[in-house]
């Protein structure tokens, strides 16, 4: 959808969301509170949503599954 995410900083998300998330230290309530301010009071362009589309529509459920399939198979 576009829409903006806003995710804790640790290695997953990072993976997930890329350039396209704001990230906050899981540790800081602040950070959080800051960073939710900063992204409900600026404005986007259609680019930003546009590239937000375009970078999650490189990513599909079976995709991520076959990665835990994967991971099961090195660890059994």
């Amino acid at each position: 959808m576009g829409t903006k995410v806003v995710a804790s900083d640790i290695p997953v998300f990072r993976e997930v969301g890329g350039q396209f998330a704001s990230y906050f230290n899981p540790d800081s309530i602040e950070e959080l509170v800051d960073l939710l301010s900063e992204q409900i009071q600026s404005s986007e362009n259609e680019s930003d949503i546009d590239g937000r589309i375009s970078f999650a529509r490189q990513k599909s459920w079976k995709e991520a599954a076959a990665k835990v399939a994967d991971a099961y198979k090195e660890i059994s």
